[in-house]
């Protein structure tokens, strides 16, 4: 939470077992406006990266996301019904080569809801969201997959011959989606952002371990004098 109306009070909920395995804590904050007009909350994504919002009430078979990129839903107004995640297997609407090389966790989360809720996810950099005909195929990079509807499958494709799998910095398979469904992508997951982080962080300590071996002789020197 960022900031919030004065009549906006702050609470603690169990959010249980189920949502404690998909990665979340075992309680959330919930923010409840209990003045007698409409008051406001402004949340921000706990990672780096953007807010996806997602209106649930679009899609009632339900949408999969990333293990841990949801982090926080709206309450229907309309009958009092909150937003549902779950855990689930990868392995649903995947093969055993997409739950093992199709860049999905093995276990994911399946966020449920009524017209009127909203639920947010976490995603990193450009955001594309894409509807997919049935039987029509999309091959994408394995960490750009952010969610999909429950009713798109998942299945793996080889990226080449043996030069391109080594040698053309892709990797060995692609993910490929088939739908009837949506399935929303990202530019930089948090996986490839960290990778990135952690590479230029090595090489400004190594080019800092050189500066310092190299200037070790010139300090002592000074100091002889």
């Amino acid at each position: 939470m960022c900031f919030m109306s004065d009549g906006t009070k702050l609470r603690a909920k169990f959010a249980g077992c189920c949502q404690a395995g998909s990665g979340e804590a075992f309680f959330k904050a919930r923010l409840v406006n209990e003045s007698e007009g409409e008051g406001y909350v402004g949340i921000s994504n706990p990672k780096p990266g953007v807010v996806v919002p997602l209106d649930m009430g679009q899609f009632p078979e339900g949408i999969i996301v990333q293990r841990g990129a949801w982090f926080g839903s709206i309450k229907s107004a309309q009958n009092g019904t909150d937003v549902l995640v779950r855990v689930i297997w990868g392995l649903r609407n995947a093969s055993c080569a997409a739950a093992c090389c199709g860049g999905i966790d093995l276990m994911m989360q399946h966020i449920t809801g009524t017209p009127g809720n909203y639920a947010f996810v976490s995603a990193n950099g450009t955001i594309l969201e894409q509807d997919l005909q049935a039987g029509e195929t999309i091959i994408v990079e394995q960490n750009s997959i952010l969610g999909y509807t429950g009713n798109v499958t998942l299945s793996v494709k080889q990226s080449g011959g043996i030069a391109e799998c080594c040698c053309s910095g892709q990797g060995c398979f692609n993910t490929q989606l088939t739908g009837p469904g949506k399935i929303w992508l990202q530019s930089m997951s948090i996986a490839k952002l960290r990778a990135v982080v952690a590479s230029a962080a090595g090489k400004d300590q190594e080019q800092k371990k050189k500066k310092g071996a190299s200037g070790a002789p010139m300090v002592q020197n000074e100091m002889q004098r």
